[in-house]
Order: C-alpha cells, then sequence, then structure tokens
C-alpha cells in the first residue's frame, strides 16, 4: 500500500496515571486536509485544494480554522508546469503530471477566492502570502495555464479587490503590475 498523506499521532500514555489509548485530540482534521495540500502525490493534492475551497464556499464560519490551509495553497498556486523531468520525449514532460498539478493550481485559485467570499478575515494572511500576485502571474500565464484556470484566478483575483489588504497587493504589484493585466 501507499502511504498518500501520512500524519503521526504521538502517544499520550498516561494522563494522571491512567493508561490512554493514542490520542487525536490533538490532531485537526483541517491539519491533515492542509499537509494533504502539499502532499508528493498529485491526486491528494488536487483533492486537498478542492475540498478546502468547498469548505469556504457557503459561509465565513470555518475560515479562521481554515487559515492553517493558506500557505499550502501558496504553494499549491506557484506548482511548476512539469513536475517531473521530460520522459516522453516530448516538451510537456509526465502529461498525466502536468494535467494533475494545472487541475491543483486551478482548485487552489478557487479555494483562495472562497476564503475571502464571504469575509475579509484572511484578507491580510493573503496579502502576507503575495496571493494576488501569484494569482495575477496565472492570469498572464506564467506557469503554463490552461484558460480554465486563468478564468478562476481573475474572478478570485476580482473578490479580492474588495478588500482593502489584498486590493492594496494587487495596486502594488510590479510582476506583474495591473496595468500589464
Amino acid at each position: 500500500s501507499t502511504t498518500i498523506c501520512k500524519v503521526e499521532v504521538t502517544d499520550d500514555s498516561s494522563v494522571r496515571g491512567k493508561p490512554q489509548r493514542p490520542s487525536f485530540r490533538h490532531i485537526s482534521l483541517l491539519t491533515i486536509l492542509a499537509k494533504c495540500c502539499t502532499s508528493p502525490d498529485p491526486a491528494t493534492r488536487k483533492f486537498a485544494s478542492f475540498a478546502v475551497g468547498n469548505a469556504a464556499f457557503h459561509s465565513s464560519e470555518l475560515y479562521g480554522q481554515l487559515g492553517v490551509c493558506m500557505q499550502p495553497l501558496s504553494a499549491a498556486l506557484v506548482l511548476p508546469s512539469s513536475g517531473n523531468p521530460p520522459s516522453n520525449g516530448g516538451p510537456d514532460g509526465n502529461n498525466e503530471q502536468n494535467i494533475a498539478d494545472e487541475k491543483t493550481r486551478a482548485n487552489a485559485a478557487g479555494a483562495v477566492g472562497n476564503l475571502i467570499r464571504n469575509s475579509g478575515l484572511l484578507s491580510g494572511l493573503m496579502a502576507e502570502l503575495d496571493i494576488p500576485r501569484q494569482l495575477m502571474c496565472i492570469i498572464v500565464n506564467r506557469y503554463g495555464n490552461e484558460i480554465t484556470t486563468q478564468r478562476i484566478a481573475l474572478f478570485s483575483l476580482g473578490t479580492m479587490a474588495v478588500y482593502s489588504a489584498t486590493r492594496s497587493n494587487i495596486m502594488t504589484s510590479t510582476t506583474p503590475s495591473l496595468a500589464f493585466l
């Protein structure tokens, strides 16, 4: 069997002198989901990013807890267009890997848009992680993106423009600049 997303559980062997089973109380499902967003397995990254986006879509209730996923989503936005060296003699390298990474990038772009859709709670963190600029790079095709990914990034960027921290990041970006878009 293959381990796709490894999570280590510590054994709290005694609480007040009584033996205990391994404790899962310190492990959050969202922490596991964040780890899966950076899994070496492309399918795991793709579906974890999608799950974060779904969790954020309907309301801002989970935004505070989903903040743990922002750094991994930021990393997913800038995945190289070819995760593996060319193996089929063609310029695109491993086509299945490229497709999975492109879908991960699209899912991550949608997820960050959903994480600001209902509230600006994570706007400051998004600006700090330079996520608006990363979306701008997707829009201008810096990572070999498909048009669908570019559309998702543009929509998410528009949502970010509502909040001052992310709007400021958009307005002050120089690579690419707003004028270039």
